[in-house]
């Protein structure tokens, strides 16, 4: 005789689903003779799209109308998603949610995993790296992360130097080493005690120039030295402190016995990083920017005679600083030289170029595209240099038609009998 044995119908333990809709089969051996489940249904299976008690009987030779249920919870909540990582302004603060009302909520510093919130919202104002661990119900944990990090304007922007360039006009070079979040930058000079902000130079447009370099058409370097300084402007709107200063080099000349002195100032950095103790004399024999080194100044002399000038030639003092700036922070072709403003030397010893008031009108200025251009002194030529110092016109006419060009600030160097005046026109 051939024994067997019948088990009782077994649904298994109760189940919840977590965090997604019910999606079950409920399944009986096929031992058995009948089946009837809860809906109905005879089959040995049961598709379960939602939560519920279900029950099943089932029969045999040796079983009647034996019964088993099995409960299915659904517990719903939407995945943990912190987000991407979060770079914020400085001074604000980044507020974060869990997203849904969790029966458990931990914030967490993932530097060492200590809780120091339970709520399902929190605000921040300063850097962390943090670890979110939820849970709903008795359903598993979930934890997810996110790094929160406040941006501050870079400080280290460094000037490279500080420069006369060949059309008179006082230049800066500077290294913005790091420009992740930065929108531009402002161009400071100082005068006595003030500092006076020049210019705000978009980062889209040093970008669009291949160059870090700014030309101050504000400023006379015929007339005195001139410090400069950068800052940084981030997306936010916060500013960097100022940089180191670097102040240009100026020249002006005086009569004397055999001669004419050439005088200069010192290259100063406000921070005292560098002194230069290296100063040469250039010249431009034809005052065409094509400058060469004729001299030193001798150790801490600030003076150099010139016994025989050249007829119409440009004479410079140069600084020589202690690096190089080197690719697009090239000056002049003369590479870690700061040059004065131009000196041109008459066989007498009478400066052209110092102390002329040219009396160089323009008007109207801004304008549609003509421009008037008035002195009482004799104008021998003109020309109008873009901003980023390249010559688009050259003319002997005193009125200027800019109206082809693009709208933007435009450089007219004035040349008289008495030296080049340096003017700022608006085309609009």
């Amino acid at each position: 005789m051939e024994l067997t044995t019948t088990n009782l119908p077994d649904l298994g333990p109760d189940q919840t689903s977590c965090g997604m809709p019910v999606d079950y089969f409920l399944s009986m051996p096929t031992q058995y003779d009948s089946y009837l489940w809860s809906d109905g249904s005879t089959g040995t299976e049961l598709y379960v799209t939602s939560p519920g008690t279900y029950y099943v009987t089932v029969n045999n030779a040796c079983i009647t109308n034996a019964v088993d249920s099995i409960t299915i919870n659904e517990v719903y909540y939407p995945t943990l998603d912190l987000g991407q990582d979060i770079v914020a302004c400085g001074g604000t603060n980044v507020t974060l949610t869990t997203g849904f009302d969790y029966d458990l909520v931990q914030w967490m510093n993932a530097a060492d995993s200590s809780i120091f919130n339970t709520d399902t919202t929190i605000t921040l104002d300063t850097n962390m790296y943090i670890m979110l661990r939820v849970r709903e119900s008795t359903c598993p944990a979930m934890i997810d992360w996110i790094n929160i990090s406040f941006t501050t304007p870079y400080d280290q922007n460094e000037i490279c130097i500080a420069t006369v360039d060949t059309n008179g006009l006082n230049k800066i070079v500077w290294d913005p080493t790091y420009t992740a979040g930065i929108e531009s930058y402002n161009i400071y000079k100082y005068s006595g005690t003030n500092v006076i902000q020049v210019e705000n130079v978009l980062l889209d447009s040093i970008i669009s120039w291949g160059q870090t370099q700014f030309w101050d058409t504000t400023t006379n370097s015929q007339t005195q030295a001139t410090a400069y300084a950068v800052t940084a402007i981030d997306t936010c709107g916060n500013e960097s402190t100022l940089s180191a200063s670097h102040q240009t080099v100026w020249t002006y000349t005086t009569a004397a016995s055999g001669g004419t002195l050439l005088h200069r100032s010192d290259y100063v950095v406000s921070d005292g990083s560098f002194v230069v103790d290296n100063y040469i004399v250039l010249i431009d024999s034809f005052a065409n920017g094509n400058l060469n080194q004729i001299d030193v100044f001798n150790p801490g002399v600030q003076d150099y005679l010139i016994t025989n000038p050249y007829p119409g030639a440009n004479y410079y003092a140069g600084a020589g600083l202690p690096y190089t700036c080197t690719g697009n922070k090239s000056v002049n072709d003369l590479s870690g030289i700061s040059v004065s403003n131009p000196i041109m030397v008459t066989t007498v010893g009478i400066n052209r170029q110092n102390n002329v008031n040219l009396n160089v009108s323009i008007y109207p200025n801004p304008s549609t595209g003509i421009f008037q251009i008035r002195s009482d002194k004799k104008i021998e030529k003109i020309e109008i240099l873009n901003n980023i110092g390249q010559i688009i016109m050259s003319t002997n006419s005193t009125t200027i038609d800019l109206s082809s060009y693009t709208k933007g600030v435009y450089i007219a160097k004035v040349y008289t009998i008495y030296g080049p005046s340096i003017q700022k026109i608006i085309l609009k």
